[in-house]
């Protein structure tokens, strides 16, 4: 009786194929590692964007005093005794939630911190802003984003 064995063509073959399905799924991971660090740059921005607005919440209430919040594209500023700006990583910005047309608290929109609470300046009053959303999100994946709001002075990540 003869044993029935797989012929050097065969052998090449699937040695062929699964090179191949290898290549394809090294590209895949790549694709998906790729992604995974857009992510996790826009997390840690959007923390360091909370952590920014929640030192001038705080800066507000210990002071006693109007702190002013402002965004560009790529930094958070706040004015006050000690103020801070955060700059974003290289592939994040900060930009206006789709739903709204302007940008809030950017310098031609005056709005920030009094006693805890978020405000909007006006010629000689403040008033209360019930909330206010934006956006941090990638420059290279507008699929990858993170929405923040200030509630009534609290600024929080919105859940999708």
């Amino acid at each position: 009786m003869k044993k029935k064995a797989f012929t050097l063509i065969e052998f090449m073959i699937v040695l062929a194929i699964i090179t191949i399905l290898t290549a394809i799924s090294f590209v895949a991971i790549s694709r998906l590692l790729k992604k995974i660090e857009l992510e996790s740059e826009v997390s840690n921005a959007t923390q360091g964007v909370l952590l920014t607005l929640n030192k001038a919440r705080l800066d507000s209430v210990v002071n006693q005093t109007y702190v002013p919040v402002f965004y560009m594209i790529d930094v958070l500023t706040y004015d006050s005794s000690d103020s801070r700006d955060y700059h974003l990583p290289e592939n994040v910005i900060l930009s206006a939630t789709p739903n709204l047309l302007d940008v809030p608290f950017t310098k031609s929109a005056t709005m920030g911190f009094y006693l805890g609470y978020f405000v909007e300046e006006n010629v000689s009053e403040l008033n209360l802003k019930n909330a206010v959303y934006f956006m941090v999100k990638s420059k290279k994946d507008a699929d990858i984003s993170n929405q923040i709001t200030i509630k009534k002075g609290l600024p929080v990540l919105l859940e999708d």
